[in-house]
């Protein structure tokens, strides 16, 4: 804001106008130094300010110079008008670049509030933004770590329930396998004992056979004793030694029989217990061949022995029922 203060004028010796000029602070005989005024600038610079204020020419009118008609104790009370009037002008401008300056610094610091308020709203979405995300990774992890703890356990599961029905498919072979052998011996023993006694009863008849004809011939040797008794006697004893010697060579006969069955019998037994181990042998191999395929490791020795213990406990637990019985 500025002000139009009235200069003051004089007149030379010519009649022109000359500016009037303020006495400045260096020529007073003792030099008072003004107040500072909070600008920024010492007294002197604003004493000299104010002289340069005062020290314009005279103004015209019509392209004259005006009347001098202003006295000396008139051009000191105009000076410090003009003084007073800058003093005032100085403090308005003062207060001004005071009042400035506070609605400056009253926006830095509302600036300065903003900047703080959002760089703590960052911090706190920042905080809240990484609390989620460590909370989802948590989670993640967690549901992860479950899963494989499931999968294991599965895993577990399956290869227990592998276990168990590999256990069963060789016990229900060891039993079929048992099944079929009692029965292959069972027909066997039944076929030979068709044999042997149809062996018997075709001696038994031929026994009867031969009662009848010796029957027979008592009859005719008691009817014709007295004719033939010396005849009977030798047929008789020749007829008896027949049968001594066929019931002999059927004595033999059925023991040579009774021995090649019980060779066979052995041999079939052998046969058997042959089959039976190579079985046991091939079924302890691809039992374990089939465990190793699933990851469980098994020795064939172990398999072999339990395979001989559950035939243990069948023979022992068979053994008990015919003993029952």
């Amino acid at each position: 804001m500025s002000k139009t203060l009235n200069s003051p004028c004089t007149l030379g010796p010519a009649g022109d106008p000359a500016p009037v000029r303020s006495p400045k602070a260096s020529e007073t005989p003792e030099t008072t130094p003004p107040a500072d005024l909070g600008l920024g600038v010492n007294a002197v610079e604003e004493q000299q300010l104010a002289n340069a204020r005062t020290e314009q020419p005279i103004a015209y009118e019509g392209g004259r110079p005006m009347q001098q008609g202003i006295t000396w104790h008139e051009t000191n009370h105009q000076q410090l008008t003009n003084a007073t009037r800058t003093a005032e002008e100085l403090q308005y401008l003062l207060e001004e670049e005071r009042a400035r300056n506070a609605e400056m610094r009253m926006q830095y610091e509302r600036q300065l509030k903003l900047i703080r308020n959002g760089i703590q709203k960052e911090k706190r979405d920042l905080k809240q933004t990484l609390v989620q995300q460590v909370d989802f990774i948590v989670r993640k992890y967690r549901n992860l770590a479950t899963e494989a703890v499931e999968t294991a356990r599965q895993e577990r599961q399956k290869v227990q329930t592998e276990r168990i029905k590999a256990r069963e498919l060789a016990e229900n072979a060891c039993r079929n396998f048992e099944k079929d052998l009692k029965e292959r011996t069972r027909k066997a023993l039944e076929e030979y004992r068709q044999l042997a006694q149809e062996a018997h009863k075709a001696a038994q008849a031929e026994r009867e056979e031969l009662r009848t004809k010796c029957a027979n011939l008592e009859k005719a040797m008691i009817s014709k004793r007295q004719q033939f008794d010396a005849l009977v006697i030798r047929e008789a004893e020749k007829r008896i030694q027949c049968y001594r010697l066929s019931h002999q060579s059927m004595k033999e006969q059925l023991e040579r029989e009774r021995k090649q069955f019980s060779q066979m019998m052995s041999e079939v037994a052998q046969r058997v217990e042959k089959e039976c181990s190579e079985y046991d042998t091939a079924m302890l191999k691809a039992v374990a061949v089939f465990c190793r395929t699933k990851g469980v490791e098994v020795d064939e020795s172990t398999l072999r022995q339990q395979l001989g213990d559950i035939r243990i406990q069948r023979l022992k637990e068979a053994g008990k029922e015919s003993k029952v019985r």
